[in-house]
């Protein structure tokens, strides 16, 4: 659900998706592959960074939500990469991978992503990852790339016309939009003229992701976490400096409103038998959720719904609710979401 509900919602959780609780189960060598490029594919005048780990076949290929770097797969990949190879990448303008071509619109993440992948010499098959967003990139992958595609696992994913679904679901959330594109466009602005930063923290910057005292917060977390830690967290915040970052997370948001939906419906196929796991988050385990109740059921159900079309794409398709999680399964429950892959891998062997 994007995080309720909308990237910029996800750009203020960044620093709690790279924080405390985080770091305090994470040694000097597990964030070690997030402090630097691991290998930078070029796919036509850009590079995209791919990092990837295990061996075996089929090879599964985590891509990220909204905003989000291959970070936010640190649960899951050391995880899979015991029984296949996996690897993760950042889309275009985020984390290590330089700026694309605009628009960011589903279309040309496919064609990043394919390119990179046969740049960096990983052969298909393959079983592709998607989170949030990127449920709309993995399906059209599959569909351009039939032979090339064993199997899905889709986590908590958007889906084709779910604005006006969700929004039709909830008056409070169409408002939240409103307010949400409006502050994207002025992060632009501001790290256009270079007034972003963590030594700019204010009330004015805190949707950018640099609230006040965000210096001062920041070097005490950093005391708590330690130097590897520290590293991480400051990349982060050099990212949300870059005008290209908050261009790129526009157009990929616009996109995703019409564009996307329209590609994905156009190119949509039936699956057959293809393995394919659709898993939704409860939402259960947030109660300060600005969204009031009896919307917020609402919501849920469209949500689980459209989750529910997706897997009937695939006669060996799956849906399940996943108990205990918010949006980011792949954090609050990464055992799920593995166990998810392995059982997709296991079956596209067979």
């Amino acid at each position: 659900m994007r995080r309720l509900l909308h990237p910029l919602a996800v750009v203020l959780g960044l620093a709690a998706c790279t924080g405390i609780a985080a770091a305090a189960v994470m040694s000097a060598e597990e964030l070690a592959p997030y402090l630097q490029p691991q290998t930078l594919v070029d796919v036509g005048g850009h590079k995209i960074n791919l990092y990837c780990s295990g061996q075996g076949s089929p090879t599964v290929v985590l891509d990220a939500g909204e905003a989000e770097t291959m970070y936010t797969w640190r649960r899951v990949q050391p995880a899979v990469a015991k029984f296949t190879r996996v690897c993760s990448y950042d889309r275009a303008s985020m984390g290590f991978s330089t700026d694309g071509p605009l628009p960011r619109d589903a279309s040309a993440m496919v064609t990043d992503l394919h390119t990179a992948l046969q740049r960096a010499h990983i052969a298909p098959p393959y079983v592709l990852v998607g989170h949030s967003i990127a449920g709309l990139y993995a399906p059209l992958f599959a569909d351009r790339y039939p032979q090339e595609v064993a199997g899905m696992v889709l986590v908590d994913p958007s889906f084709p016309n779910q604005k006006q679904a969700l929004q039709a679901a909830s008056p409070t959330m169409k408002r939240m939009e409103a307010l949400g594109n409006s502050a994207s466009t002025a992060c632009y602005q501001a790290a256009l003229h270079g007034t972003l930063g963590i030594d700019h923290g204010s009330e004015a910057n805190a949707p950018c992701g640099f609230p006040p005292n965000a210096a001062t917060t920041l070097k005490a977390a950093c005391d708590k976490n330690g130097a590897a830690w520290c590293q991480l967290q400051n990349l982060v915040y050099s990212r949300l400096v870059r005008p290209g970052f908050w261009q790129a997370l526009g157009s990929e948001d616009e996109a995703s409103d019409a564009t996307d939906s329209a590609e994905l419906l156009k190119e949509q196929r039936n699956y057959g038998a293809m393995p394919l796991t659709v898993l939704t988050a409860a939402n259960d385990t947030d109660e300060s959720a600005p969204i009031p109740p009896a919307e917020m059921r609402e919501v849920q159900r469209v949500w689980s719904a459209g989750h529910e079309r997706i897997a009937h794409l695939s006669s060996a398709g799956t849906h399940s609710v996943v108990a205990k999680s918010g949006h980011f399964i792949q954090l609050e429950r990464p055992a799920v979401v593995t166990a998810a892959i392995e059982n997709v891998v296991n079956a596209a062997k067979h």
